[in-house]
């Protein structure tokens, strides 16, 4: 192949990078990958796949050891770089080791003899406690489920798994869940809190391809009347940003967590309102025009989904409420690999699932809501928008 037949594709790949469309880029980089897997032969992603576990592992020793908090001051040595790992006790031909290894992944530049720079992911972990934090916990927590998730499979003689017999435990123990487990390590707990927020990475929001005028908004005419209330919202991120979006909507906002959650926050804008609030219990706040949930029932199995969804249900006025869910919305065919990743991710750390179109469908028809649509963008978590089965408006 000449450099002449080449050119095409670098010219695509340079509107990628220049271009602002995530839709686009995607797209490219899915072609590339599949243009990628034809390329190489069975043996060869055989191999590579043998080694995934080595790449997560020397990023997250580069990460406790701060190499890129060092390399994000300049270009540095070997020896420079010994001297800066907490603890004093390095040595050079570790650090080497470890370098080496980062440069062949692009995650840090090899300048010269024995010195180094940190590439783009090299500085981005350096300056992003969100995806530093994530990398961290999908590493110490997750990453220790998926491991012990074949051996897990085995026992439960290869069923679906479902509550707390599968691979989280053989981890950690048995009684053991992931939520357990943060209550008790609060360090593992911020780096979950930072893989929440860093999961917004290049996404689009909800209300960007939602029709909020028509499907909220419209809807409002009082102050005094809950437009949304944000069901299991940690640190109200969403509830900032959809405020941002819609100052001058009418009615209340309200962020739901538990109390440990609510009471940690300190940074809201005053029109949010704080409530302590466990989802398994009955819904407190009446007739809202919106619950809102983010990343919630792929957390839990389908019967813990159930109980959230009858909590749920008393509370909304028939007619006016609407259930709205962000979260992956699987096509029943032909999904992409990443929520496929996820999907695999929440089976391990919470015998838990995500869903495609016809699993959301039937989840929510079993407990007496009925989907109005689901509203999705290519690469993107959907919103699915639902309403009370015996009420037929949309």
């Amino acid at each position: 192949m000449t450099a002449t037949t080449l050119e095409p594709l670098e010219q695509s790949l340079r509107i990628a990078v220049d271009s602002t469309s995530s839709e686009f880029k995607n797209g490219l980089k899915t072609l590339l990958q599949q243009t990628l897997r034809k390329l190489e032969t069975p043996g060869e992603r055989i191999w590579e796949y043998m080694f995934y576990p080595h790449y997560a592992a020397v990023v997250r020793a580069g990460i406790e050891m701060r190499l890129f908090h060092s390399l994000a001051e300049g270009a540095a040595t070997v020896e420079e770089l010994t001297d800066r790992v907490p603890g004093g006790d390095a040595d050079d031909l570790l650090v080497a080791r470890l370098l080496r290894m980062l440069a062949g992944m692009g995650v840090v530049t090899e300048v010269g003899l024995q010195k180094y720079a940190n590439a783009a992911v090299g500085e981005t972990l350096a300056k992003d406690v969100h995806l530093e934090g994530g990398m961290k916990f999908m590493f110490d927590v997750t990453g220790q489920s998926v491991m012990k998730l074949p051996d897990a499979l085995k026992d439960l003689g290869y069923k679906n798994p479902s509550g707390e017999l599968a691979a989280f435990q053989k981890a950690f123990g048995p009684g053991m869940n992931a939520f357990k487990f943060l209550g008790s390590h609060p360090s593992s707990l911020t780096d979950f809190v930072n893989l929440m927020a860093g999961q917004r990475f290049n996404r689009r929001d909800w209300f960007e391809f939602f029709p909020v005028q028509e499907k909220l908004l419209d809807a409002m005419d009082s102050d005094s009347t809950p437009l949304m209330v944000d069901v299991g919202g940690a640190q109200g991120f969403e509830l900032q940003q959809f405020n941002k979006r819609f100052p001058n909507a009418k009615g209340k906002l309200i962020l739901q967590d538990l109390p440990n959650v609510i009471e940690g926050i300190t940074d809201l804008e005053d029109r949010i309102v704080r409530m302590p609030y466990d989802f398994f219990t009955p819904q407190p706040v009446k007739d809202a025009r919106a619950y809102y949930f983010r990343s919630i029932f792929h957390d839990w199995d389908d019967f813990n989904c159930r109980k959230i969804l009858e909590n749920l249900k008393p509370a909304m006025k028939r007619g006016f409420s609407k259930l709205l869910i962000n979260d992956w919305v699987l096509p029943d065919q032909g999904a992409p690999l990443y929520p496929c990743m996820l999907d695999i991710n929440m089976m391990a750390a919470f015998s838990s699932m995500e869903r495609t179109e016809a699993q959301w469908t039937s989840l929510l028809d079993s407990v007496g809501f009925r989907i109005v649509k689901f509203w999705t963008v290519p690469g993107n978590e959907g919103c699915i928008e639902a309403v009370l089965a015996e009420y037929d408006s949309d």
